[in-house]
């Protein structure tokens, strides 16, 4: 039988995210950098990594759509560069009226392999503004 010892290295990246999308995508940049000169193959962005809003009206103007988000675009851009996959904790995608709560995992190529919508909140967009709807089995 055939052993591989392949090390596979993961970073989680601590952020202290503003509600500045260009400030967020710089300060990720230079964390994912460092991570990768310590031999990292994965970085994992925690949750809101591109944008933290301090209340729920601000979910509008920080949503994008997935093609559009500046900060998918971003790591999609540096994952590609560096040789590097990312995890982005979660962004605020808008889809069909809808503002998701998205994690998104880009691959080496700077291509997403996988998403995931997380249950918990759910933003309907009504008439220009978010209601939030809760869906959580305690």
């Amino acid at each position: 039988m055939l052993k591989i010892n392949k090390k596979f290295k993961v970073a989680c990246v601590q952020m202290n995210s503003r509600d500045n999308i260009d400030y967020n995508i710089f300060s990720a940049k230079k964390k994912i950098h460092y991570a990768l000169k310590k031999g990292a193959n994965l970085v994992v962005l925690p949750e809101n990594a591109i944008y933290m809003n301090k209340n729920n009206k601000d979910y509008i103007f920080s949503s994008f759509t997935e093609n559009c988000h500046p900060g998918v675009i971003a790591m999609k851009n540096i994952a590609k560069e560096l040789n590097i996959w990312i995890l982005l904790g979660s962004a605020n995608i808008k889809f069909k009226k809808k503002i998701y709560n998205r994690s998104i995992l880009i691959g080496c190529d700077g291509k997403i392999k996988k998403r995931y919508d997380k249950k918990k909140a759910t933003y309907w967009i009504i008439r220009g503004k978010p209601v939030s709807t809760m869906k959580q089995q305690f």
